[in-house]
C-alpha cells in the first residue's frame, strides 16, 4: 500500500509561455491533476486552517444563531422558548478557496481577518486583497 506522499512523489510540470513549453520541473507542493484524492486533501488543510482560526477569536466576534431540532426552526415563537434550542456561532463560512468572514462590529471583522490571514500564512496561503470585500 503506498502513502499519499508517494503517490504524489516525482511529479513534473511544463509552463506554457508565449506558445513556448518549458523544460519539466519538480513539483513540490500540490496534488495531481485530476487526482480523486485532490478535493479530500484540500478539506482536511482547511479543516487544519480552520481549527488553528478558531482557537484565536473570541465568541463576541461571530454571529450568534438560535435553532431548534425538532423541525420548527421557522416557528419564531417556539424559538424563543429555552428547551429544544441550540445555540451556535458562525465566525467564517468558507467554500473551496473562498471564504467570508462575519462579525456584528467592526473591530471583531479585523480581529477576525488578523487571525485568519495568520492562520493561512502558517500554511502558506495568502489572501488575495484584489478580490477581499467588506
Amino acid at each position: 500500500m503506498q502513502n499519499i506522499g508517494e503517490f504524489h512523489g516525482g511529479m513534473t510540470a511544463k509552463a506554457v509561455v508565449g506558445g513556448h513549453t518549458s523544460d519539466p520541473f519538480s513539483v513540490i507542493a500540490g496534488v495531481k491533476q485530476g487526482c480523486v484524492l485532490a478535493p479530500v486533501i484540500f478539506n482536511l488543510f482547511l479543516v487544519a486552517v480552520t481549527i488553528v482560526f478558531r482557537h484565536g477569536i473570541f465568541t463576541d466576534d461571530g454571529l450568534s444563531i438560535n435553532y431548534r431540532l425538532d423541525g420548527n426552526l421557522f416557528n419564531l415563537r417556539r424559538l424563543c422558548a429555552q428547551s429544544k434550542t441550540a445555540t451556535s456561532h458562525i465566525f467564517e463560512l468558507q467554500y473551496a478557496d473562498d471564504a467570508a468572514l462575519l462579525s456584528h462590529t467592526a473591530d471583531g471583522l479585523q480581529r477576525n481577518l488578523d487571525i485568519i490571514a495568520e492562520a493561512y500564512k502558517c500554511a502558506s496561503l495568502l489572501i488575495n486583497t484584489k478580490k477581499t470585500q467588506i
